[in-house]
């Protein structure tokens, strides 16, 4: 990814940058693995989960330094959010009941931070209801890109919420044929 950025950053790109890491095979470094050993117990007690995680924000950590060191930063959308839940074998999701592969909280609800300069405040924080859909249909309509006439979108434009305000939409469903 960081090797693509400094290809292209003289022109606009986009990336779609997504982690296997988190998934398995549990590995993880074991210098990193001890470090967590180290800690005390708590609600989380997979330290090669957790050092999983700390070498997935490593690599969030190396594109975000890239691309402050090209003066992209004031200029690029960043979206990171999970796919779902956490490996329920490895960690807990708690208070939320479920986990990865699970239709209940724990399983669906997950993590999504936004930077769009301009647009999203630091810091801010949104309640608002959304889906990965959601993310394609509002790239279009802020690159002020139309669709081909019967396409049909799943998503909507969430701007409004990455503003602070509430969306408009009946309802999100889901098919999960597990």
């Amino acid at each position: 990814i960081i090797e693509f950025i400094e290809a292209n950053y003289r022109q606009p790109f986009f990336v779609y940058h997504y982690h296997y890491a988190v998934h398995t095979p549990i590995e993880a470094k074991a210098e990193r693995i001890a470090k967590y050993k180290a800690r005390k117990p708590s609600g989380q007690n997979n330290p090669t989960y957790a050092a999983m995680i700390e070498s997935m924000d490593d690599s969030v950590g190396a594109v975000c330094d890239k691309l402050d060191e090209l003066a992209l930063s004031d200029n690029t959308v960043v979206f990171f959010f999970s796919d779902n839940g956490g490996y329920g074998n490895a960690t807990s999701m708690a208070p939320l009941r479920g986990s990865k592969g699970m239709l209940y909280e724990g399983g669906i609800r997950v993590p999504c931070i936004v930077v769009w300069p301009g647009l999203t405040k630091p810091g801010s924080r949104s309640d608002e209801i959304i889906q990965a859909s959601d993310f394609y249909a509002t790239l279009l309509k802020a690159l002020n890109i139309g669709l081909p006439k019967d396409h049909k979108v799943d998503g909507i434009d969430i701007r409004k919420a990455l503003k602070g305000g509430k969306l408009e939409r009946e309802a999100i469903f889901t098919y999960f044929p597990h």
